[in-house]
C-alpha cells in the first residue's frame, strides 16, 4: 500500500517509497504480499525489501488458543492477557455486538459464536476486529456443516443447536459428545429436567464438581434442576465436533450418563435409574 511504502522510506528501510514501487511493479510475486507486521532492516534496495517482506520468517506473527467450551468471559481474559486490549473493551463490543456478524438467528448474544480456535493479531488489532474474526470463524464452520439446514431436520432451531452443543461440549469427552447429545435430546422429548451442574455452573461463573445448596435452589433459568427445557443461551463456545454431535447424536434411549472416572475420561451411560445410582456410587 502506499502507506507502507511511505513507512518504509520514512524509517529508513529504502531510500524512498519509488524504489519499493518500482521493485513491486516488476514481481509478479508481489501480488502475493499479505497485510501484517514484518522486521525489516535499514538502507535497504526495493529489491531487498520486497523479497524479506514475502518471507514468511520476516513477518512477526502472535497469536492466542481460544479452548473448545471457553465461557465468554474466559474468552475476553484469554485475549486481554495476549494483545494487553482491556477486558473492558471486549465487553463492550459485546454489550453492542451489531458489527460482529453474528447469524441473524443468534439473538444478538455473542456467547456460543466465538469460535474457539487459534487467532493471529497485529498491532492495529482491536476488541471488535478479533471479535470479528471468532464470529467470522464460528459463521464459515456452520456453512461447512449446514447448520440451518441440519437443524430444521432435527426439528430445532440453529440457536438450540449451539446452545445443545455447549451444553455436550461442556458434560461430555469427545468419544461421548453423541451419547451427551443423544441425552438431551432424549430428556427433552420426555419433559425431564436436564439437571446439568454445568449449567448452574454457567450462570454462577463458578466449576464446582458439586453442586452447592444455594445453587441447586436458585431461580435462575440455568438451574436445569428446577426448569424444563434448555437454557436460555449457550454456556460457551462450542469447537466443531460439538456442533456436528448436536446435528447429529448417537442412536440410544440413554437418559443418564455419569462420568465414573474423570481423570480416565470413562463415563457410563443409561437408561435405567437404578444403574444409574450405581454409577454414581461408583463414581
Amino acid at each position: 500500500s502506499a502507506l507502507s511504502e511511505a513507512s518504509q522510506s520514512a524509517r529508513g528501510v529504502t531510500a524512498s517509497s519509488a524504489a519499493f514501487t518500482l521493485a513491486a511493479a516488476k514481481d509478479d510475486n508481489a501480488v502475493n504480499l499479505q497485510p501484517g507486521t514484518y522486521t525489516l532492516h535499514k538502507q535497504m534496495s526495493g529489491k531487498e525489501a520486497l523479497n524479506l517482506l514475502m518471507d514468511p520468517s520476516a513477518k512477526k506473527v502472535s497469536g492466542f488458543v481460544i479452548p473448545e467450551g471457553s465461557r465468554m468471559t474466559q474468552v475476553f481474559k484469554i485475549a486481554s492477557q495476549a494483545t494487553g486490549i482491556p477486558v473492558a473493551d471486549f465487553e463492550a463490543v459485546a454489550a453492542n455486538p451489531k458489527d460482529l456478524g453474528l447469524p441473524a438467528w443468534a439473538n444478538n448474544n455473542p456467547e456460543g459464536f466465538l469460535f474457539p480456535a487459534r487467532y493471529e493479531f497485529q498491532p492495529s488489532s482491536t476488541a471488535l476486529t478479533l471479535m470479528q474474526g471468532m464470529v467470522a470463524k464460528f459463521n464459515a464452520v456452520a456453512r461447512s456443516i449446514n447448520l440451518e439446514t441440519e437443524a430444521a431436520k432435527q426439528g430445532r432451531t440453529p440457536y438450540e443447536i449451539v446452545t445443545i452443543a455447549s451444553l455436550v461440549q461442556a458434560e461430555g469427552h469427545t468419544d461421548d459428545y453423541g451419547k451427551v447429545s443423544r441425552v438431551v435430546y432424549n430428556r427433552l422429548s420426555q419433559g425431564m429436567p436436564l439437571q446439568f451442574d454445568s449449567t448452574s455452573n454457567y450462570a454462577s461463573n463458578s466449576s464446582n464438581i458439586q453442586l452447592t445448596d444455594e445453587q441447586k435452589a436458585s431461580d435462575s433459568p440455568y438451574n436445569t434442576y428446577l426448569n424444563n427445557g434448555l437454557p436460555p443461551t449457550p454456556i460457551g463456545q462450542p469447537g466443531e465436533e460439538a456442533l456436528k454431535a448436536a446435528l447429529s447424536p448417537e442412536p440410544g434411549d440413554w437418559l443418564f450418563f455419569v462420568a465414573v472416572d474423570p481423570d480416565k475420561k470413562i463415563t457410563k451411560f443409561t437408561s435405567d435409574y437404578n444403574q444409574f445410582l450405581q454409577y454414581s456410587d461408583e463414581l
